[in-house]
């Protein structure tokens, strides 16, 4: 299942997303090296095929990230720091819109990467994410 073209959001521009036709592996990794966690802070890989509510998402910027996934509008995986036992609340700018996550979700770049890299790699969510690969693991929550 190939990645199809991914949206790179820029909440200060207009248009506001933009569209990669065909990306590498650079270009995206790129597009999240920039993330600024301000007018840049998200970007969306959507597997080919996939319905629109099926992506990984990379948020916030700046050495300082969240990575989730949406598996069909019905689970949403954030990665996490198995390490770290941290719920202190952190202020990350997701989405266009500043927020709070548990300190244990926000996650360095090498590991964003390293996790997107996974995904865009296997084309699926069964990437490894959730294994020993990067000692990270995703906290799950269903939807209401």
């Amino acid at each position: 299942m190939p990645i199809a073209s991914p949206t790179i959001c820029n909440w200060s521009s207009d248009p506001r997303d933009r569209v990669i036709e065909n990306p590498s592996w650079n270009d995206i990794e790129t597009a999240i090296r920039a993330l600024d966690n301000a007018d840049r802070n998200d970007l969306y890989l959507t597997p080919i095929h996939a319905s629109p509510d099926t992506f990984i998402g990379v948020g916030g910027g700046a050495g300082r990230y969240i990575v989730h996934e949406s598996e069909g509008g019905k689970r949403f995986p954030t990665l996490s720091n198995p390490d770290s036992t941290d719920e202190r609340l952190e202020p990350l700018c997701v989405g266009g819109q500043l927020g709070e996550y548990p300190a244990r979700w926000i996650v360095d770049l090498q590991r964003a990467l390293a996790a997107a890299r996974e995904f865009y790699e296997a084309r699926t969510f069964d990437c490894g994410w959730r294994g020993k690969t990067f000692r990270l693991r995703f906290h799950t929550a269903s939807a209401a």
